[in-house]
């Protein structure tokens, strides 16, 4: 049986390590309406009546009603950014079905 065994004076302590840089935020990415009726619909969608809209607060949106507005089919290529939408109203407006086309 062989047994060793080792004794010393020489301690050495270990550095700390640095603290690790924190996790820099993601920004997200904000996004604008050219339509106004999609904006203020959007807005009020996700209770956000002011600020900058994001695209987390598009994707939250999950139904738009523009009934009775006067959305025109370039204001459609707005709605094109909602891509959690699931309903859509667009009775009694200028919608045709070209306009359909964009969503």
């Amino acid at each position: 049986m062989v047994v060793l065994v080792g004794c010393s004076n020489d301690v050495r302590k270990a550095e700390p390590l640095p603290a690790p840089e924190p996790v820099s935020q993601v920004k997200e990415k904000i996004i604008t309406f050219a339509d106004a009726i999609v904006e203020k619909k959007v807005r009020k969608a996700v209770n956000k009546p002011e600020g900058e809209l994001t695209e987390r607060d598009a994707g939250a949106v999950e139904d738009l009603h523009l009934e009775g507005t006067q959305i025109t089919d370039e204001g459609l290529k707005d709605v094109v950014k909602l891509r959690g939408l699931g309903f859509l109203d667009l009775d009694n407006t200028q919608i045709t079905d070209a306009g359909l086309k964009e969503v």
